[in-house]
């Protein structure tokens, strides 16, 4: 079934957002540019916005614009992320099979913008694990491993990404805030050392290392929630 035409707006708006292009305090370009971006009418751009506005993600100030109020993923993500439609541990798996690779391609196309973004996350996710910032720090860390998987350069790919980003996001905030961000940050600093030294195969398992120990991470924490949940029974 066909998306209605403001949910496609709605969609791209949200996604800039939760990936950190439009930060908080961003003014969002005009409605005719985010139709042009999202394919829709003005009209639909308009529902859209005011949909994120009720939200409180949005704030509309007469004569100036719209700007991003509330960048906080967890806003924006809502019901739709704890669904999805996914279960976290099946889109880690599809992580572990597809970054590896993906990494690989980085290195040989020498793909800087993505290198940037990757070096960029890297210092934001050593700035937000020292002030305990969760929200913020699990932002970055997708913004990383986005990086990685759009270095592939495949369309496919990038639609696969956008099925999949919801529950993965979710799950990191989460994980972020229950098992601690810091050993995170040593894997993600030990894989962009890799990239700089061209080496694809040992770059290829430290994320395929990075992405298992998440997935340790997450199966060890289901079955400490499951426990709680027994014991209280």
């Amino acid at each position: 079934m066909k998306k209605p035409a403001s949910e496609m707006a709605y969609q791209l708006i949200r996604e800039r957002i939760i990936s950190g292009e439009w930060p908080q305090g961003t003014k969002l370009p005009a409605e005719v540019e985010i139709g042009r971006l999202s394919g829709v009418s003005r009209s639909s751009v308009r529902e859209a916005i005011e949909r994120l506005a009720e939200m409180g993600v949005l704030v509309r100030r007469q004569g100036d614009g719209t700007y991003v109020k509330n960048a906080s993923a967890k806003t924006l993500l809502g019901e739709a992320a704890q669904g999805g439609g996914y279960d976290v541990l099946q889109v880690l798996d599809f992580r572990e099979m597809v970054e590896p690779e993906a990494v690989k391609r980085l290195i040989r196309t020498g793909d800087e913008k993505n290198l940037h973004i990757m070096l960029q996350t890297l210092d934001e996710m050593n700035r937000y694990a020292d002030l305990r910032l969760s929200d913020e720090f699990a932002q970055a860390d997708m913004r990383f491993h986005m990086a990685i998987l759009r270095g592939a350069h495949n369309e496919v790919l990038d639609s696969v990404l956008a099925a999949t980003r919801d529950p993965l996001i979710y799950y990191q905030f989460n994980a972020n805030r229950d098992i601690g961000p810091r050993t995170g940050v040593q894997e993600h600093a030990a894989i962009i050392d890799a990239i700089f030294q061209k080496d694809e195969e040992l770059a290829a398992l430290l994320v395929k290392r990075h992405v298992q120990r998440s997935k340790r991470d997450l199966v060890a924490f289901r079955e400490q929630q499951t426990g709680k949940g027994n014991h209280h029974e």
